[in-house]
């Protein structure tokens, strides 16, 4: 427990880091591209980049961290790599139906193609350092993908427009997956201690429950060709400065319940309550935080300033209404994990019923009111997967 919170503490200060990359990142594509039509189509590009991302880590950290040594990496790679392969030509599909047949022949549209091709093998990477001990070395392409987009986006972005931003990520995610793979190969050990849990959760109902649960962003992109041009792009803006945020919370705590394995003692079971409620919490209180600064004077001016027009006008009121979301996506996160490695299939029922509300509150709200629709149906989304843990929690634990 002592290591796993040693981790958590350096990762959410390498988070801190991702953040203001992640803000430096939209600074420069709202002040290049601006709420436009390329705007939207490179935002598109990002939510099918950002939800296969996502997919992949939290796939195989379910999968493979609850596991003990008598699974050596090579072993897992070898028993799984056919499931990335899946994961892979799915992404590209993904890809090439939410930009839709008018962005076929965009530049933009191929690299996303190679970018999320790539993503799946880059995260299994990741986990696999993750499963040694090494923890940290998965921010090398957190880190190296914002800064080569902010580089492609400043120096072309005026000429390039979303092929500036999506050369960038894909430049520097080649980068943090050649790096990761050479992580495992200059250390190649394996430090995480045995649990006495050697069976690995079933990868379909895993795909399953994660394809759902994760797919939200995918939803909201299918939906995005409702809304007026360049809306989509400004609501990106706001969920891309809250899930920056969120990032720093999630990266910190998720990796507690995983390594506690599937059967976790009662102590343990509620320092994971403890983590989803309060991390549930202090992300609430950050978004509540972010948007006043946006509001603010100073902050909203100089924001404004770097963007080169009024982004932070247009985005509180947004980052505001994500508040919900984004505390209720934390804590379930978190939580969640404590039903997950034992009973996977439980869970589905709860993605499918998420899922389903989304898309109705998308399809009544967006006619009334427009992109702030996304947020309701994410909180509403959310709101309902509480029951997917919390009968586990108060049956298994002594709160």
């Amino acid at each position: 427990m002592r290591s796993t919170a040693h981790a958590a503490a350096w990762m959410t200060l390498l988070s801190a880091g991702s953040l203001l990359l992640a803000v430096v990142r939209e600074l420069a594509i709202a002040r290049e591209l601006r709420a436009t039509g390329a705007a939207d189509l490179f935002l598109r590009e990002v939510a099918v980049i950002g939800a296969v991302r996502w997919f992949t880590i939290v796939l195989f950290r379910a999968r493979w961290l609850p596991m003990d040594n008598a699974h050596t990496s090579r072993e897992l790679l070898r028993k799984d790599y056919k499931w990335l392969g899946l994961v892979s030509i799915s992404a590209v599909t993904i890809t090439t139906v939410i930009v839709g047949p008018r962005a076929w022949n965009d530049p933009s549209y191929w690299l996303s193609c190679i970018t999320v091709g790539l993503l799946p093998y880059g995260g299994a990477l990741r986990v696999m350092n993750e499963r040694a001990g090494r923890d940290l070395l998965g921010f090398v392409p957190d880190w190296l993908a914002p800064l080569g987009a902010i580089g492609t986006t400043l120096a072309f972005g005026h000429t390039w427009g979303a092929v500036a931003p999506a050369a960038g990520l894909l430049l520097g995610l080649l980068g943090g997956t050649v790096l990761l793979g050479l992580g495992l190969l200059v250390q190649p050990r394996e430090a995480i201690a045995g649990r006495g849990y050697s069976s690995p959760p079933s990868m379909i109902l895993l795909m399953l429950d994660t394809f759902v649960y994760w797919n939200l962003s995918l939803v909201d992109a299918g939906f995005s060709h409702l809304y007026a041009e360049g809306e989509y792009a400004r609501l990106n803006y706001a969920y891309l400065f809250v899930n920056a945020l969120l990032a720093v919370p999630l990266a910190a705590s998720t990796l507690l319940p995983m390594r506690l394995g599937a059967s976790p003692s009662p102590t343990q079971r509620m320092a994971v309550l403890t983590w989803s409620v309060g991390s549930g919490a202090l992300v609430g209180a950050g978004v509540a935080t972010l948007a006043w600064l946006l509001g603010g004077t100073f902050v909203g001016t100089f924001v404004d300033r770097m963007a080169g027009w009024q982004l932070s006008e247009r985005t509180v009121d947004l980052v505001l209404v994500m508040l919900p979301f984004a505390a209720l996506r934390q804590c379930n996160t978190v939580a969640r994990q404590l039903r997950l490695t034992t009973d996977p299939a439980g869970l589905l029922r709860w993605d499918f019923v998420g899922l389903g509300l989304r898309v109705l509150v998308l399809a009544w709200v967006i006619p009334i009111w427009g992109i702030v629709a996304s947020p309701l149906g994410l909180a509403v989304a959310e709101l309902f997967q509480i029951p997917a843990w919390w009968r586990v929690a108060r049956v298994r634990s002594p709160i």
